[in-house]
């Protein structure tokens, strides 16, 4: 395996040589996303802001080019076409071009503000769409990059209900575990000895 290693590492540095700077940039940037994303999710986080640290080389640029850059990262095996619209990326890129970050915590803080305003919940009732659940992970998953323990807790009880509203109710487990895994103590032993 360590050879396999080494010549993953020899090729992704090719990559890192090879691409230009905006592809580099929105490559990396995809690579923050644990889940697939939405080019509209990647273009309102990174192409506007003040903070050159998130947005890099690709403050300014259209949609059009977030797309047309991404179908070519999907041509050369970089990003993932997971479902209709949203991409990802293998692992292994993302654990290499992750490290592009000197301060990966801004742009956690960046997705996180974004993911808020996406994820507000009218009303009382705890989510049940599939989607709405793996946006509240996504945020939980931010939120505790960018260094906000308390606030990620205050999501994981009251948005999404704990253990008792995923895994009782909604038959979550897995997922329930993996959001309590991310925190660097478990706020709920009980959910996870459930």
């Amino acid at each position: 395996s360590e050879l396999q290693e080494r010549r993953l590492a020899r090729v992704l540095h090719a990559y890192d040589n090879a691409l230009s700077s905006v592809e580099h940039a929105l490559l990396a940037r995809l690579c923050i996303f644990r889940f697939p994303t939405t080019v509209e999710s990647l273009h309102s986080v990174f192409s506007t802001g003040t903070n050159s640290e998130i947005t890099g080389p690709l403050k300014g640029l259209s949609i059009k080019e977030f797309n047309r850059t991404l179908l070519h990262l999907q041509r050369l095996h970089l990003a993932l076409e997971s479902r209709a619209g949203e991409f990802t990326a293998h692992p292994a890129v993302r654990d290499h071009f992750y490290r592009a970050f000197s301060n990966p915590q801004l742009l956690h803080q960046a997705i996180r503000r974004h993911f808020t305003s996406l994820a507000g919940r009218p009303g009382t009732a705890l989510p049940t769409s599939p989607e709405t659940i793996e946006l509240l992970e996504e945020l939980v998953y931010h939120t505790l990059k960018a260094g906000s323990l308390d606030e990620a807790k205050e999501i994981y009880f009251a948005r999404l209900g704990s253990y008792r509203h995923l895994a009782w109710n909604l038959g979550h487990y897995s997922r329930c575990i993996r959001v309590l895994l991310e925190f660097p103590q478990c706020p709920d032993p009980g959910g996870l000895i459930w």
